[in-house]
């Protein structure tokens, strides 16, 4: 009787359950929105952009953050954790990223080396997160 109970239960939870679980990367998580930005291609959870390897700054508005603006949750350098310093400041060898408000600077140094460079971060607020990518070419040679 409790196998054949299961059984009668089992395909209903999974109708149930699974289905409501995508809503995006975290449920109930709502992406950040950015003003449209000079060679940056925002797409609903992120943000891909190809970075020269003479290096570039940019400059992004988040158009949906409160007040109280936004932080960094993470930053990476080719795959490494960054320290983050009050949520608001990254720096690595070649490149920082800066939180104020609803205002988010990238700079990225030149790359001087023969390899790709990647930085990752998630700038984001209480239910709220996005994911931004710069990777940078190397030099020519």
């Amino acid at each position: 009787m409790k196998k054949t109970f299961l059984w009668l239960i089992l395909p209903v939870m999974l109708f149930v359950c699974f289905p409501s679980c995508d809503n995006g990367p975290e449920d109930g998580a709502v992406p950040l929105k950015w003003e449209a930005a000079t060679g940056i291609q925002f797409g609903v959870w992120d943000a891909k952009v190809d970075v020269p390897a003479e290096g570039a700054s940019y400059s992004l508005v988040c158009s949906n953050a409160s007040e109280t603006g936004i932080g960094l949750s993470e930053v990476r350098v080719d795959e490494q954790l960054v320290d983050i310093v009050d949520y608001t400041l990254a720096e690595g060898e070649w490149g920082k990223i800066v939180c104020e408000g609803k205002n988010v600077t990238v700079t990225i140094a030149p790359n001087t080396t023969d390899k790709e460079r990647v930085i990752s971060a998630i700038p984001s607020q209480v239910g709220y997160f996005y994911y931004l990518i710069f990777t940078q070419q190397p030099a020519a040679k």
